[in-house]
């Protein structure tokens, strides 16, 4: 046995030395090849040489900056020979200015290739440009009258074209945003200088629309800020001297109203086109800037139709508005943003919420507005219970203040409370009274405890209990011996009494419903009531019907906080027992 195991340990040892020599020779071949190829063996160690590196971000040396500012100075005198040239009238003018405007194009692009080596060359190059460029068109347009003015706003318009696909590689291009503010800038001045406001509005509305196509594709988001302040600006000056009551000044060429009213429609078509896009294609949330150029956008068109339209486009425009309400209603709560904390579903929402208020005071006559408002707030806050939130229950609130306010029910109410001798509410007025006494009651009954709820409940709860106190005093009143003759003291006693009552009603349906949204209303109107005491009771009452007011505001101080106090310990029993 001993035997066998040492004849199978030499066995190992003479193959172990056979592969080992195997080794030997295949390495001794394959240097021999490489020897003769004239190759290295690549080492582990070996490490490729280092690329160049340029640190854009590093400051530029004052030797380098003087070298720069010194081409730029001599650019600058290029400018000024040609300019030169323009008056000494030795060579066509026409000529001279196409002359210049290659000019201006090549320091663009000089401007454009020495930014990839210093931003500070690319920006002191690129305001060199502008510098050549936007002078020269002012000048050309108004001194020379080279140009007429719709080729000069298509030369504005095509040099923020042309830095564009010169900068189509870069993020953050100087180049690109002197192009923008400098031919911003002298668009809204020759607007005013040249008198002839459309083109250069046009170039205007081009240069933020490309800057918003850009923004979409995830470049440059910063020059949409700069090109909205510019339009918006223009399209402010242009509603401005078309509102005038004789239309357009003499001196200005005019533009007609369906022209006009086309520019205002394309400022919210390009915002709100391109905000979709970036919502639902690209799936963003939507920027803070977006939602205001928006807002601003459809504020100006809104102004421009309702100053210059006649009551068919009014009713048009309300269509219109109608139906992207419905649209923006179906991306709100059909689409992918659903959830209320979400920024672009409040976007959604708020303007269906803002179109179809817009659409209904268009569409409809005013003594329509008050049963078809008070209809949708009802439907809306009784759908918010199946939406899961409070939206659709704060849009119905806030038509049903808009109507209010405009229909004079507040106006109505506040006189009723505070003013003279109350006189009886019109059956609209009551109508909106009970309308938002049922919302309310939906909102206190029906609803949970989503975000949100507790303003609007205390919201809801004390408008209608507002509207329905104020046309109380004056439906008691119009009842009452004497009617409008009623005694000064009699009604100030009169508005304390329901004050109070009103105050211990909500306390009590609060405390037994657990909402204390209706205990804070009614701790509302205790205070409100006291400064009432004070400035009407104690000035115009008699010494009985103050004496009466106290008597009730004391019974009411006193019941009030038993409530509260009872209400708060069946709650803690409650708790306890289910513990």
């Amino acid at each position: 046995m001993n035997h066998q195991a040492s004849g199978i340990g030499s066995d190992l040892e003479v193959l172990r030395a056979q592969v080992q020599d195997l080794e030997r020779r295949v390495a001794a071949l394959e240097k021999e090849k490489q020897s003769a190829s004239g190759l290295a063996a690549p080492s582990a160690t070996t490490t490729r040489p280092e690329t160049l590196q340029i640190d854009l971000t590093a400051p530029a040396s004052p030797l380098s900056v003087v070298s720069i500012l010194g081409r730029a100075v001599l650019g600058m005198a290029g400018a000024y020979l040609l300019r030169a040239a323009v008056e000494s009238e030795v060579i066509p003018k026409l000529a001279v200015v196409v002359a210049a405007l290659v000019y201006a194009w090549v320091w663009q692009f000089f401007s454009v290739r020495a930014g990839k080596s210093s931003r500070t060359a690319e920006a002191i190059y690129g305001i060199t440009a502008a510098l050549i460029l936007f002078p020269m068109l002012w000048e050309s347009t108004l001194r020379f009258q080279i140009l007429p003015a719709r080729v000069t706003g298509a030369i504005l318009f095509g040099s923020v074209l042309s830095a564009m696909i010169l900068e189509r590689r870069r993020q953050s291009p100087a180049t690109l945003w002197a192009a923008v503010i400098f031919s911003s800038a002298t668009g809204l001045g020759l607007f005013v200088a040249t008198r002839d406001p459309l083109p250069f509005v046009l170039a205007l509305m081009l240069t933020f629309a490309v800057t918003e196509v850009a923004a979409c594709m995830g470049r440059w988001l910063g020059l949409r800020i700069a090109a909205a302040i510019a339009l918006n600006l223009a399209l402010c000056a242009l509603l401005y001297l078309a509102a005038q009551p004789e239309g357009f000044p003499s001196e200005y060429r005019p533009i007609r109203v369906p022209v006009l009213l086309s520019l205002f429609a394309a400022a919210v078509v390009i915002s709100t086109g391109t905000a979709e896009f970036r919502v639902i294609r690209l799936r963003r949330t939507i920027a803070w800037q977006e939602i205001l150029q928006m807002i601003v956008s459809f504020a100006l068109l809104l102004a421009a139709v309702a100053e210059l339209a006649g009551s068919t486009a009014i009713k048009t425009f309300g269509a219109f508005c109608f139906l992207a309400s419905a649209a923006y209603y179906f991306g709100a709560y059909f689409g992918k943003e659903k959830q209320e904390s979400s920024r672009n579903f409040w976007f959604y929402a708020t303007c269906a919420a803002a179109l179809f208020l817009i659409a209904s005071y268009s569409c409809l006559p005013a003594p329509a507005r008050v049963p078809w408002f008070s209809f949708s707030a009802i439907l809306s806050t009784a759908l918010t219970r199946k939406a899961k939130g409070v939206a659709l229950a704060f849009h119905g609130f806030i038509w049903l203040m808009a109507v209010e306010v405009s229909s004079g029910a507040i106006t109505h109410a506040g006189d009723a409370f505070v003013g003279g001798f109350p006189v009886a509410a019109p059956g609209l007025a009551w109508m909106l009274a009970m309308s938002a006494a049922v919302c309310s009651l939906i909102v206190s009954l029906r609803l949970g405890e989503a975000g949100g709820i507790h303003v609007l409940r205390y919201c809801s709860v004390a408008n209608a209990s507002f509207l329905l106190g104020a046309f109380s005093v004056a439906g008691i009143v119009a009842i009452l011996p004497g009617g409008s003759l009623a005694s000064a003291a009699r009604l100030s006693f009169l508005r304390t009494f329901l004050i109070c009552a009103m105050a211990l009603v909500l306390a009590l349906m609060g405390s037994r419903w657990s909402r204390r949204e209706l205990v804070w209303v009614a701790y509302t109107a205790i205070g409100l009531g006291t400064v009432k005491l004070l400035l009407e009771d104690l000035r115009l009452g008699s010494t009985g019907s103050f004496a009466l007011s106290l008597l009730a505001y004391g019974v009411l101080l006193a019941v009030i906080p038993r409530l509260v106090r009872g209400d708060n310990r069946g709650r803690e029993n409650q708790i306890r027992s289910r513990v």
